[in-house]
């Protein structure tokens, strides 16, 4: 029978899944389809809320949140499918229950987000070779494959675990805040201004 390996992010190395001698049982990390991960956008770009189908870049709506909630281009959720022309207004909406921002991940980025900016992504040194466009591939210390080994995405890939890479950050766009989940508005007049990020 197949044993599967457990992994700690909080250190520690991989431990058998029937280790009756560890105090504290981990689950299991979840593969890349758990954690909703998407490859690199074709023109190349970061992911974000400004190239995704369920956004409105006329009055920073989104189709699955809630409507009243101004959301800014450069924010990004789990549920990120890329768009090439994003819709500048919603013609209807159909009602449905709004996904809330702690349970979709929505949090304000300074530039999007990729594999490459996260904290939880390696590099290996290898690439992809998909026709004319060329992908650098590294490891996910977050996700694990079928094996228990850790899960190889494309660096400009992201997904729902997506975590901020201060260090990475601080070299390649000198800083920035740290990124954190947005609150809900209540889309009244100047809610755009007075939203800020909470820890």
């Amino acid at each position: 029978m197949h044993r599967l390996r457990m992994f700690s992010l909080g250190g520690g190395g991989p431990m058998d899944d029937d280790d009756s001698s560890s105090e504290d049982q981990r689950a299991p990390l979840p593969t890349l389809a758990e954690v909703l991960y998407c490859p690199p956008n074709p023109d190349g770009s970061h992911k974000m809320c400004g190239n995704c189908f369920a956004y409105a870049t006329g009055k920073g709506q989104c189709y699955i949140h809630d409507p009243t909630l101004v959301i800014r281009p450069t924010s990004i959720c789990g549920y990120h499918v890329f768009c090439f022309a994003p819709l500048k207004m919603f013609t209807s909406l159909v009602k449905m229950q709004p996904v809330k921002p702690e349970f979709s991940g929505l949090q304000q980025t300074e530039h999007g987000v990729d594999c490459d900016g996260c904290k939880y992504y390696a590099e290996t040194g290898e690439a992809t070779d998909a026709g004319e466009v060329s992908h650098e591939v590294g490891e996910c210390l977050a996700t694990c494959d079928s094996m228990g080994m850790p899960g190889r995405v494309e660096a400009k890939g992201a997904c729902a675990r997506w975590k901020r890479n201060a260090e990475k950050e601080l070299v390649e766009f000198g800083g920035g805040e740290e990124d954190e989940a947005l609150p809900v508005g209540d889309g009244g007049e100047g809610d755009e201004d007075e939203l800020e990020l909470e820890d």
